[in-house]
């Protein structure tokens, strides 16, 4: 590309904007001063064969062109060439020809890029939606496996993206935290949209101290319907800086449903464990009514209580001796000295070998946890298991500080008390499940746990008090719930169980008194929705049948219509519940809030309720699950992380994926 003061010399100057060609005469301005239109029309002369004005124009064009020796190695077909030039030969051409012809030639030659080889150019896919769509995968991928930011920039991460996608080019790890902040923001304000149209949540609530970082946060769940699907969404893990009081408490849980535009009235029940300030707190927010004891926390504490009581008091020293805690005590010891002793662990799992039992197939002791529920169970059920290994590895260990191994009686009542507390284990599992309807089956979970421990006959006198002490505590502290009219409701709701767990008559009398005066209580008018319903069946009916000239039986239906209708304005709200009891039960696998919108014209009221009620947790295990979730986000290597950004993440993480917009 010729520079301005060489290209000038083309041309000659008329004013300062304003330039004559040398060559054809013609005048060309520049506005501004810029020199492109002049450029342009040169280039127009530079691609002639001949330049009067500049004599050495020739030799550098000539310069540009490759050399050519064979002519006919650059044609494809060389008679069309040779009849369109007639009886002249190569040969015969001056050289003026000749060089024009070359250049004609190598424009010919020129082909034009291949797919293939356009794709290879490309360097990146920076800018596109194929680059927008790996990056929110990625976000997601950080946000729900609790990955820290700091991979994004590590080689193996890119290595496995370069190897997907050879074209993307990863971002950093602030342009990561900014997508998290942007994701969070977007989701939120959807969150929010679909809360402010539900009628009604439940909200489970539990204050924790993160032992990494040593701060104390307040985390809250929150579970609603929504186009008849249960959900549930992690809406605050708060940061608290004051001392865990119930007014303290209560200022914070307040302030973030507000937040959340979630007010008072919109709430139907808490549940929470049974700390004192978390029940005050929820107590002088919303009442005693609709604060709920958490379940689980209650099997724990009934488990517990019935293995102390089976100890014996000393009249003298007033110390508990013996009973089940005692024959735990020892088997607790006994394990220790496995996971203590490397070559006593390494006996046990070479003793499995020499039975024929495969090295990942070797079983090994497990080690109780206070504060996770049944671990004390699965240590019994995994110790009765490998009861005769440990046995032989104890007998023949070299050490004298072995422990000494339970006798047969022991082993005994150790099999007895797992088939005692296995029914309680089955009910904190049940108990535990995300996502589904629970808050209908507590009563009858209870019902059903108190049949299969008196089904039970253990032999021995141990066990025996075992037995009696489960179902003493069982009616004593899950008496409550039985006596509380939110979990009746929930119960008699669900088209599962309707009244058939509430084997006492006043208290099934009471609650079915309670739906009636809230169903007549109901503002807006039900009889409007069923003939909204019906009209909008014979639209639909018409519509499908538009072909048709002639409807004999439109009389008849319009007839029924009416009928039926009047039917439904005259039914009163007992009768309502009346036709809903009588009708049989779904089975127990079945969705109660699919079965609901089936049959929600023919019961509107009821369906209001069910909606209102069905949402209510069974515990406050979801929660509880935030502590293990914040304590796999807040590690070692991200133990500064802020509680604003603690809160981003783990509600990111609780999200179904209709709000990642895949």
């Amino acid at each position: 590309m010729a520079s301005k003061s060489v290209l000038l010399k083309y041309f000659t100057k008329i004013d300062q904007f304003n330039y004559t060609c040398k060559k054809c005469g013609n005048d060309y301005k520049t506005p501004n001063g810029g020199v492109g239109n002049l450029r342009k029309h040169y280039e127009i002369h530079s691609r002639e064969p001949q330049d009067d004005v500049n004599p050495n124009k020739k030799a550098k064009i000539q310069s540009v062109i490759a050399p050519i020796n064979d002519l006919s190695s650059l044609i494809d077909d060389p008679l069309p060439l040779e009849s369109d030039l007639g009886d002249c030969s190569f040969r015969s051409l001056n050289n003026d020809e000749l060089s024009k012809t070359k250049s004609i030639l190598v424009k010919k030659t020129q082909k034009q890029i291949s797919l293939p080889d356009m794709i290879s150019n490309i360097k990146s896919i920076k800018g596109g939606i194929q680059e927008s769509k790996i990056t929110n995968s990625v976000v997601y991928y950080f946000c729900k496996h609790n990955v820290s930011f700091n991979t994004i920039e590590s080689e193996g991460f890119r290595h496995m993206l370069k190897t997907l996608c050879p074209l993307y080019n990863p971002p950093n790890h602030d342009t990561i935290a900014r997508r998290i902040n942007e994701t969070y923001t977007v989701t939120s304000n959807e969150v929010k949209e679909t809360i402010s149209k539900v009628p009604y949540v439940a909200v489970t609530t539990d204050a924790w101290t993160e032992t990494m970082s040593m701060k104390s946060y307040l985390g809250i769940t929150i579970h609603f319907i929504s186009s008849g699907q249960l959900e549930s969404v992690t809406i605050g893990v708060v940061q608290l800086f004051e001392g865990h009081t119930s007014k303290y408490l209560a200022e914070v849980l307040d302030n973030c449903l507000l937040n959340w535009n979630i007010s008072n009235e919109k709430v139907v029940a808490v549940v929470s464990d049974s700390a004192a300030n978390i029940k005050k707190t929820v107590t002088e927010l919303y009442g005693c009514d609709r604060q709920i004891s958490c379940l689980a926390h209650t099997v724990n504490l009934v488990v517990e209580k019935a293995i102390d009581k089976t100890q014996e008091m000393d009249i003298v020293t007033h110390i508990k001796t013996g009973g089940i805690p005692q024959i735990i005590s020892k088997v607790r010891e006994i394990v220790k000295f496995f996971k203590r002793k490397t070559k006593a662990s390494d006996a046990l799992r070479n003793y499995q070998k020499s039975l024929g039992i495969k090295d990942g197939l070797c079983l090994k002791p497990i080690l109780d946890v206070k504060t996770r529920w049944n671990s004390g169970f699965y240590m019994l059920e995994r110790f009765l298991k490998l009861a005769n290994n440990i046995s032989h590895v104890l007998m023949n260990f070299p050490e004298t500080d072995a422990p000494d191994m339970i006798s047969s009686t022991e082993l005994r009542n150790l099999k007895d008390i797992c088939l005692l507390l296995g029914p309680m284990e089955v009910l904190t599992k049940e108990l535990s499940v995300e996502k589904s309807v629970m808050s209908s089956k507590i009563i009858p979970l209870i019902s059903c746990t108190k049949n299969e421990l008196e089904k039970q006959n253990p032999e021995l006198c141990i066990t025996k008090t075992l037995k009696q002490k489960l179902l003493e505590e069982l009616n004593y502290r899950c008496s409550l719930y039985d006596k509380g009219s939110i979990l009746a409701i929930c119960t008699i709701l669900d088209p599962r169980f309707k009244d058939l767990h509430l084997r006492d008559p006043l208290i099934n009398s009471k609650t079915q008194s309670i739906i009636v005066n809230m169903m007549e209580s109901e503002d807006d008018d039900t009889t409007d929705t069923r003939y909204t319903s019906t009209d909008t069946t014979t639209n639909n009916d018409e519509e499908n049948s538009s072909e048709v000239k002639f409807d004999l039986w439109s009389l008849h239906r319009n007839l029924s219509n009416k009928n039926n209708d009047k039917k439904m304005v005259n039914t009163t709200s007992r009768n309502e519940l009346r036709a809903y009891l009588n009708k049989p039960l779904i089975n127990i696998q079945d969705d109660p809030l699919k079965h609901w919108e089936e049959i929600k014209i023919s019961f509107p009221r009821l369906y209001k309720l069910a909606m209102k009620y069905l949402l209510i947790p069974a515990t406050s295990v979801p929660t509880e699950r935030l502590f293990s979730k914040a304590g796999a986000t807040v590690t070692k290597s991200r133990n500064r992380l802020s509680g604003e950004t603690l809160s981003k993440l783990l509600f990111l993480q609780s999200l179904n994926n209709k709000y990642w917009h895949f």
